[in-house]
């Protein structure tokens, strides 16, 4: 295909084959705004009356891997009353949505009549452009949300930039034929990638499974009961509660610290340098409590995931955070550190946390304050958290090695969809031929 470099398109546009237009995406799909009805018309909100399928931020999960082309289930539905006296729109089947504040770049296609919130924009194609088609040219825009969002704590894509979108836009039976080879080829990278998720998935059981071991004994691999499991400990071996061995921290007023974050596979980090600069410029970071190395931190909302760790670094943790500082010098630090993220807590962390569903569940001080935490002699701390670092470090090398191979499907991935939608692959005209 021969290609033409247009300087008054997007980077991403440059190289669309010559006999491809290139219009703007208002100009090919009518362009429509969620909205949400007043939270203070209570009789918006009624129940029984709410029967329309309202796609919000709480629903954007669905979208977040790429994976899923059609809108599930919603989490809230409004009334006809809401529609009729707000500037919500019950949408066709076949929209094209885009969410385009704080989650910003996700996409899928109403397989129903529904209506979102404002955090989307939404488009109706014409008889010019094809749902399944622009789905993927969407997807393969990336770089461009990049480029165009703006904010500080929540990033967001503003509606006359959305206007002046532009899309490539071949002949329908290309748009056809497009659709269905990334259809195929997406589906066949994504189930690789599920494949070394699974692997990775099984290699963190394996973790837990060495630490677990390690620490409580060989037969005690999955403990339904903490209590029941220290019954069973070594003579010598104490059990305290976690408020005789740590006091609660609170101390705020530390806003050039670096931020820091908790996670189930890497502990105690920093947080992504992009992701930083944006919260320090719209958070009021005074608030933020301070971290010092030695520190015990734990993610609330994740905890019962394992998102607990001890902290090697100085620096602030957003008020989703439980920061406790030891009393007195009772743990070697490696020793607490995965004596803390063990399955065995970590499914007291699940049992003590509160809330109507996971994704609602929160670990407060006042549920873990009694949790009580085996002490081993120092000594044979010490020598624990030397046999699992070494078991640790010989599998380290498999995981890092399939995290960079799921890195680098991402990225083929990305590309692939870029490259197709702008023509730079020469895919054939006829959807469902074998390429």
């Amino acid at each position: 295909m021969k290609t033409c470099a247009q300087p008054n398109r997007p980077a991403w546009l440059q190289n669309v084959p010559a006999e491809w237009s290139v219009p703007l995406l208002r100009l090919v799909a009518r362009v429509e705004s969620g909205h949400t009805p007043s939270r203070g018309a209570h009789e918006y909100w009624v129940p029984e009356e709410c029967t329309i399928p309202w796609f919000s931020l709480a629903d954007i999960w669905q979208l977040r891997d790429g994976r899923q082309k059609y809108l599930g289930e919603t989490k809230e539905l409004i009334s006809p009353a809401g529609v009729a006296n707000s500037a919500a729109r019950i949408l066709p089947p076949g929209t094209v949505i885009l969410s385009r504040t704080a989650s910003v770049g996700f996409s899928g296609i109403m397989p129903k009549p529904m209506a979102t919130t404002q955090d989307f924009v939404n488009f109706i194609c014409g008889d010019r452009l094809i749902p399944d088609y622009l789905l993927w040219v969407l997807r393969g825009m990336k770089t461009e949300f990049e480029r165009l969002s703006l904010g500080s704590t929540h990033m967001t894509i503003y509606m006359p930039d959305l206007l002046q979108f532009r899309v490539p836009l071949p002949p329908l039976k290309t748009q056809l034929a497009i659709a269905d080879y990334l259809d195929r080829k997406i589906a066949a990278v994504d189930a690789i990638i599920e494949k070394k998720e699974h692997h990775i998935a099984l290699l963190a059981e394996r973790k837990q499974a060495l630490i677990t071991a390690r620490i409580f004994g060989a037969k005690v691999l999955v403990a339904s009961s903490l209590q029941r499991t220290l019954e069973g400990r070594p003579p010598g071996w104490e059990v305290m509660p976690l408020w005789s061995c740590f006091a609660p921290v609170k101390e705020q007023g530390f806003p050039n610290l670096g931020l820091l974050s908790v996670y189930r596979d890497y502990g105690v980090i920093y947080k992504d340098s992009r992701e930083d600069n944006h919260n320090r410029a719209g958070e009021d970071l005074a608030i933020y409590q301070r971290v010092v190395p030695g520190d015990v931190v734990f993610n609330r909302m994740k905890a019962w995931q394992g998102s607990v760790a001890v902290s090697d670094l100085l620096g602030i943790v957003s008020p989703d955070y439980q920061v406790l500082r030891p009393r007195s010098e009772f743990f070697d630090k490696a020793y607490l550190h995965h004596l803390l993220r063990s399955s065995v807590y970590i499914a007291e962390y699940a049992r003590l946390s509160k809330g109507i569903r996971p994704s609602q569940w929160r670990l407060m001080y006042d549920e873990m304050r009694t949790l009580p935490l085996l002490i081993p002699p120092l000594s044979v701390q010490a020598q624990i958290a030397a046999e699992i670092s070494k078991a640790l470090d010989a599998g380290s090398g498999v995981a890092s090695l399939v995290l960079k191979e799921i890195d680098r499907l991402h990225e083929y991935r990305q590309a692939l969809i870029t490259a197709t939608v702008t023509g730079q692959l020469d895919i054939g005209e006829s959807p469902h031929e074998s390429h």
